[in-house]
């Protein structure tokens, strides 16, 4: 007991008595809010400060799959493919609707060189989203040049014609 009759308290003790007099968290504008910042600066072209804000938003609210499309998006202007293909995959297993998820797994997958993934996920996005073809014909032409160069640079080593190859 203290000089004045009353317990001394632990100091959590003390910090659950400072934090009962604070209005509650608004937990979902604060991850809208950090996502915002995100935003900002992604226009700016600071990607990694968008990364850092888009994860404080994923952290407070880690099942929005926007949060984790929005950090993928900076991560592929970074060139870090495999974190973005991450935040992508993430992104549609929350929301198998989110369009956008699905599109950047696919550009992660090209970049990475894996055309048959690519291949798949394109099949996936079109059966998910049959009226958004004008959105992804972009990817359906990058993955048919990327296969028919791979046709032609295996029928080159088959032939020993190396000339194309490290072009």
């Amino acid at each position: 007991m203290s000089e004045n009759g009353s317990q001394n308290m632990s100091e959590e003790e003390e910090d659950f008595m400072d934090t009962e007099d604070q209005p509650p968290r608004d937990i979902e504008k604060e991850a809208e809010d950090a996502k915002n910042t995100g935003n900002s600066f992604y226009k700016q072209k600071d990607y990694f400060k968008a990364i850092k804000f888009y994860t404080n938003a994923i952290n407070l609210l880690p099942e929005k799959a926007a949060y984790y499309g929005n950090r993928a998006a900076a991560y592929m202007m970074i060139n870090n493919y495999p974190s973005a293909l991450n935040d992508s995959m993430k992104s549609v297993e929350n929301d198998p609707n989110f369009f956008k998820g699905g599109l950047r797994m696919i550009k992660c997958y090209i970049a990475l060189g894996n055309l048959t993934a690519a291949s798949r996920s394109l099949q996936d996005l079109k059966s998910r989203d049959p009226n958004n073809s004008s959105s992804y014909a972009s990817e359906t032409t990058n993955i048919n040049r990327l296969k028919d160069l791979e046709a032609s640079a295996d029928k080159d080593m088959i032939k020993s014609d190396f000339r194309r190859l490290f072009m």
